[in-house]
């Protein structure tokens, strides 16, 4: 498609990864935005590809932070071999493979962008014929020429940026009114930038309840000391047997050693209270009405990670799992309470 002609499409990323499955000898792609599910894919066909890949993006801090640009995902394809670059203000959103295939629009590179999720965005793009295939790489190849590499160095210092922008000023949202679900996302965000904020995943057995965790609820953790939980910190809530995250909440309370009150609580049985007596309370902060799950590989956490029950993450991974949450559920189906 588009070897002779240009023509308008709404699925991009239908097009795009036919193109990718085939190419034989260099895949030029330019994306501000990127999202650790999309990097997976696009790091799964380099590692098969006997092309060389080249990704031109923007390693903005407010990006990271905002959850749009996956720093686990450029970590995924600099360890693939895909050799990554960062151009200042760039807005471009074109993929070129080989001298046969372009394609340029709107879309980022993410699953709503690319039109591969169930709740992808409104986006067009154009398929463009060979001569504006070798255009457009011609202004890519002058905006790589100029542009700075992207390296480990790299995307921890745009980490720490991310991390140090300003916090944002609480407020009270309503979940009734239009766009509630977009404002309760970015305010969570903003929130999530507050250095003295721990950012948490959080394994817990059995399958997803997401009703529990719409009102005041807790957890508990294993009997190896008081866990480093405290009030304010946010946690991303791991079902094991459905092998996702699915819920957002907030610490209220520091963790107060009570195996009665586990025992009472998960059914009476007197050794889960001992094995899991450490008890924190949350409140809701991010919880979709319908069933989202989130899986470890979107996320760019190892499932090994999660062997304590718990796991630090940094702010980039926090953020791309907000992002993918909010973007996976409909406006309004959510709570925030507080």
């Amino acid at each position: 498609m588009g070897e002779s002609s240009e023509s308008v499409t709404a699925l991009a990323g239908k097009h795009l990864f036919e193109a990718l499955r085939s190419a034989t000898f260099d895949v030029f792609l330019s994306s501000p935005y990127l999202t650790k599910d999309v990097a997976s894919e696009l790091a799964s066909c380099a590692k098969t590809s006997s092309a060389q890949w080249r990704l031109l993006t923007c390693l903005n801090p407010v990006a990271i932070a905002g959850g749009f640009l996956s720093t686990s995902g450029l970590r995924e394809l600099l360890h693939t071999g895909v050799t990554v670059r960062s151009v200042p203000r760039l807005h471009a959103k074109s993929y070129l493979v080989d001298l046969r295939f372009g394609l340029v629009g709107s879309a980022n590179l993410t699953f709503a962008g690319l039109g591969l999720g169930t709740n992808s965005n409104a986006e067009l793009s154009i398929v463009l014929d060979k001569s504006q295939v070798a255009t457009a790489r011609s202004e890519l190849a002058r905006w790589w020429d100029s542009s700075d590499a992207v390296d480990e160095a790299a995307i921890s210092n745009a980490e720490a940026t991310a991390a140090a922008l300003p916090i944002a000023t609480p407020v009270q949202i309503d979940p009734t009114v239009p766009d509630a679900l977009t404002l309760q996302t970015e305010h969570l965000l903003a929130e999530a930038r507050d250095p003295n904020r721990g950012l948490w995943i959080k394994a817990q057995y059995g399958t997803a309840h997401p009703d529990q965790w719409r009102e005041p609820y807790w957890f508990s953790s294993p009997d190896k000391g008081r866990p480093s939980f405290k009030p304010g910190d946010l946690v991303l809530i791991y079902a094991k047997e459905a092998h996702g995250c699915y819920a957002i909440v907030e610490i209220t309370e520091s963790a107060v050693l009570d195996p009665g009150f586990v025992t009472k609580n998960s059914g009476g049985e007197d050794w889960i209270g001992k094995r899991w007596p450490w008890v924190n309370k949350t409140r809701p902060r991010l919880v979709p009405k319908e069933l989202v799950v989130l899986t470890t590989s979107q996320l760019g956490v190892s499932p090994q990670a999660l062997q304590g029950g718990h796991k630090r993450l940094t702010l980039g991974e926090f953020a791309s799992a907000v992002r993918a949450l909010s973007n996976q559920s409909q406006e309004g189906d959510s709570v925030q309470e507080g």
